[in-house]
């Protein structure tokens, strides 16, 4: 599975402009950890979403 969303992420990645924002839900521990893993950092923190449920923002930039 992550070999998949590996692929979508550099495909993502190649057409970006360099930027790249996304949200999880805090409770998504596995999710958080491959974003990290991927170079994503935390940006933001709360819970305006429709689900009401606590989420965090993440953002790479490439190099």
């Amino acid at each position: 599975m992550d070999k998949k969303i590996c692929t979508l992420l550099d495909k993502v990645k190649a057409q970006s402009s360099g930027r790249l924002t996304l949200y999880t839900f805090k409770v998504n521990e596995n999710a958080q950890r491959f974003y990290e893993k991927q170079g994503f950092k935390i940006i933001g923190r709360g819970h305006e979403n429709e689900e009401n449920l606590a989420d965090i923002q993440y953002k790479r930039i490439s190099k």
